[in-house]
């Protein structure tokens, strides 16, 4: 199983779980919703996986 982690973009106010896939791809591509480069600080490790993941 993957690890999850909760992204915060750190110039707008996305915010959403994401799996480690995910992660890698906002930290190549930046922040879906406005671009913004995305740094390992804007993701912290999740316990468990969201709901809507199970």
């Amino acid at each position: 199983m993957s690890p999850w982690y909760d992204f915060t973009c750190p110039d707008c106010p996305a915010a959403f779980a994401v799996d480690d896939r995910a992660r890698e791809e906002l930290l190549d591509i930046g922040c879906i919703r406005c671009g913004a480069t995305v740094t390992a600080a804007a993701f912290g490790r999740r316990e468990t996986a969201p709901p809507s993941a199970a």
